[in-house]
C-alpha cells in the first residue's frame, strides 16, 4: 500500500480536514504516504473526531464511504 501510495500526487486539503487518526484538524502531513497508511492501520478517533467538529461549530454532520 505505501508503495502505491509513492507514486500518488498528493495536495493540501481545501478545506479543514479533521483526523480520524488524531481527533484534531490535519494539515501537511495529510499530503504523505505514511499518514495514509497509518489510516489505514490504526485506530479510528470518531469520538474525538466529532467533539473536535462540534468544538468548531459544526452542526451538520455526512458521512461517506464505499458502502452503507
Amino acid at each position: 500500500f505505501e508503495q502505491v501510495l509513492a507514486s500518488v500526487e498528493f495536495r493540501s486539503a481545501r478545506v479543514p480536514v479533521i483526523s480520524n487518526l488524531t481527533g484534531e484538524v490535519a494539515g501537511a502531513e495529510l499530503t504523505t504516504p505514511g499518514y495514509w497508511v497509518r489510516q489505514v492501520r490504526e485506530a479510528v478517533r470518531f469520538a474525538d473526531c466529532v467533539t473536535t467538529a462540534l468544538g468548531r461549530g459544526v452542526e451538520t454532520f455526512l458521512e461517506l464511504g464505499p458502502s452503507g
